[in-house]
């Protein structure tokens, strides 16, 4: 066995194994249209009994208590939607609704890898980008999709105007 092989079988191992935070990874190539499906498979993320604020918000257990990170809200919304809890959905999209009229950049309630509280990330801001849409598409009287786009405006500008992109090694965007 070659060293590459042995690592490949680890990783493996690893990203096979499942619990609440490290779900299997279920990429859709096509979801198919009119659906609400993710490109990820968050629905394991939906499953059981999670840790709920008094507004039934998702909570993140820490070690400095539990917070409201708008990471996990997202991916838990994404699954609660896939099966069909349209109004635990919405509950939850409308909290990050609240985030984003607040600010446009969704922003982590906690320091982590040396980045103090308040750290931003392109991949949460998408993934608030793609509730607020499906929100929209299940409510269209409501303000989602006005939201969706003030949400999804810090992806389109570079980090030193605000926004959520920088410039890669080969110059474009990263």
């Amino acid at each position: 066995m070659r060293p590459k092989d042995g690592l490949r079988q680890k990783l493996a191992a690893l990203l096979g194994a499942e619990d609440y935070w490290h779900p299997r990874i279920v990429r859709r190539e096509d979801p198919g249209p009119g659906q609400l499906a993710y490109a990820v498979d968050f629905r394991a993320k939906a499953v059981g009994a999670p840790l709920l604020d008094v507004d039934g918000i998702l909570l993140t257990p820490l070690l400095q208590g539990a917070v409201l990170f708008p990471i996990d809200i997202a991916q838990y919304a994404l699954g609660l939607v896939e099966q069909g809890a349209e109004r635990e959905f919405l509950v939850q999209a409308a909290y990050l609704a609240r985030l984003v009229r607040e600010e446009a950049l969704v922003r982590a309630p906690f320091p982590w890898l040396g980045l103090p509280s308040g750290w931003v990330s392109a991949m949460a801001q998408g993934q608030v980008v793609s509730v607020l849409v499906r929100a929209h598409l299940l409510d269209s009287r409501g303000p989602w999709l006005d939201v969706a786009r003030r949400a999804a405006a810090p992806l389109y500008h570079p980090l030193e105007e605000g926004g959520l992109w920088s410039r890669g090694p080969a110059g474009g965007p990263f």
